[in-house]
């Protein structure tokens, strides 16, 4: 086997195993997502104020919200989703899903919040499939 063919094949097999991750680590966030959507709480939430996440390239907010679990007590979550173009206001009022065992976890209930993540997973990890699979044939 030449360099390049052993070098295109120990490529496929590092792109092969950042698929199995990338696909595995979209599944399981799917499963946590409907398993939220299932059986969590929902509360109203009000957006107390935009955390500003900075990058090299952009600026990014994120929206801090707070609201009360059915016992009365307040959480005050910074949402993990993050735009350039702010998707809340202050002062906004959204419905957030929460585990009433881990409140801390909450989420606004939205596409972005909740599905974003895996489904980026999910193209990312299939795009990766496609590069192993290209790689591997190429080797053989």
């Amino acid at each position: 086997m030449s360099d390049n063919k052993l070098l295109l094949g120990g490529v496929g097999v590092a792109f092969g195993a950042a698929a199995v991750t990338l696909l595995g680590a979209a599944v399981r966030s799917a499963r946590q997502t409907l398993r939220l959507q299932r059986t969590g709480a929902r509360s109203t939430a009000i957006v107390r104020e935009l955390k500003t996440v900075e990058s090299s390239e952009d600026t990014a907010y994120a929206p801090v919200f707070e609201f009360a679990t059915a016992d009365g007590r307040i959480h005050r979550i910074v949402s993990d989703t993050a735009s350039n173009a702010p998707s809340h206001n202050e002062g906004d009022e959204v419905t957030v899903l929460y585990d009433p065992a881990d409140p801390g976890g909450a989420q606004i209930e939205s596409f972005d919040s909740l599905w974003l993540g895996p489904v980026l997973m999910a193209v990312g990890g299939s795009v990766t499939v496609g590069v192993a699979i290209f790689c591997l044939w190429f080797a053989r």
